[in-house]
């Protein structure tokens, strides 16, 4: 199995020009820890986590913002707190070295490109959750049903 064959091409995408808050607001409404970055030309240049935005906003409110090359920012943009060095793989790369990489560097997800750099989509722990799901049995007595209030208050 190789990453094409898990990968979501329905991934969100960040671009480099948009606005930090604004990418944290659909982050918070998607559910999502992390994202990859493009350029107009839809090439990979970095991934944002909800770290780097928490830690922007630390520092703002410290009034204690630089961007990552140490000048003033007078911008609130991704391309100012994203991070640059991505590890990202290309569709045909192996599923369990993909597998590995994000366990030994504790990725939530890889970038899938081709040779141009050019996104393709993602390889999410939800994706490999998935893919997991469909090979482990799962008895429908195992299930365990979803705690209520009244649950708790008996």
């Amino acid at each position: 199995m190789i990453a094409k064959d898990i990968m979501s091409t329905k991934s969100y995408i960040l671009h480099e020009d948009d606005d930090i808050y604004q990418a944290a607001e659909f982050m918070k409404e998607a559910k999502i820890r992390n994202l990859p970055v493009t350029n107009k030309d839809n090439q990979l240049v970095g991934i944002v986590t909800l770290r780097e935005i928490v830690d922007y906003l630390v520092r703002k409110s410290k009034g204690n913002i630089t961007h990552a090359l140490g000048k003033k920012e007078d911008e609130h943009i991704l391309r100012n707190i994203m991070i640059r060095e991505v590890m990202a793989f290309e569709a045909s790369m192996p599923l369990k070295l993909l597998i590995e990489v994000m366990i030994d560097n504790k990725f939530g997800m890889i970038p899938i490109v081709d040779k141009q750099r050019k996104l393709l989509g993602v390889v999410s722990e939800h994706e490999i959750m998935k893919k997991l799901y469909e090979f482990v049995p799962f008895p429908k007595e195992m299930m365990v049903r979803k705690i209520t209030e009244e649950d708790l208050s008996s």
